[in-house]
């Protein structure tokens, strides 16, 4: 992240930040949104709200089930592998859980999405990353809602970076309006 190369970058006078990459080609197939919907998703009726990624301590639990229990008209899909307590969430009928899935499957569910989110904890640690999920999903064509981390705010306003449980909500809506 450009915070963590400014704050480091007095340590070593060859150090270059290198912002990594996102294989535009594989999530683009998602834009025309016409992929096959995958089999974990057959049943779950849209709007679809996704997030794909690692459920670790930087993933914002509590935030999603206010979100959820204030958007029960929306299906809340997470894709990927749970490490951290989430059964208050899955106790949730609009909150379902894929778990893992593989890399070549991922542009179909950003199909099925209609709305991408990082619902990141705002720390010192999450503070400092570049998530790559913000290029997936935006090489997806899809509108993006993130918590207000530093490397999304340049994203701002095609990325709605935000904080709090209403400005979440707001910025969802706004986002499911558009799609």
């Amino acid at each position: 992240s450009q915070r963590l190369f400014a704050a480091r970058r007095e340590r070593h006078p060859r150090a270059y930040l290198v912002r990594h990459g996102v294989d535009h080609a594989h999530f683009a197939k998602a834009v025309d949104r016409k992929l096959p919907r995958p089999e974990t998703l057959r049943g779950i009726r849209g709007p679809i709200i996704g997030f794909i990624g690692l459920v670790q301590h930087w993933f914002d639990a509590k935030l999603m089930e206010r979100v959820a229990r204030r958007m029960r008209d929306v299906s809340f899909v997470i894709v990927g592998d749970c490490r951290i307590d989430v059964s208050r969430l899955k106790r949730l009928p609009n909150m379902h859980f894929t778990g893992r899935q593989p890399y070549d499957s991922l542009p179909a569910y950003c199909s099925a999405f209609d709305v991408g989110l990082i619902p990141f904890v705002r720390t010192s640690m999450t503070d400092n990353v570049n998530p790559i999920k913000l290029r997936e999903y935006l090489a997806a064509g899809l509108p993006v809602v993130s918590t207000n981390l530093p490397e999304v705010r340049p994203y701002a306003p095609d990325v709605a970076a935000i904080d709090g449980v209403d400005g979440f909500v707001q910025a969802c809506r706004k986002a499911l309006a558009a799609s």
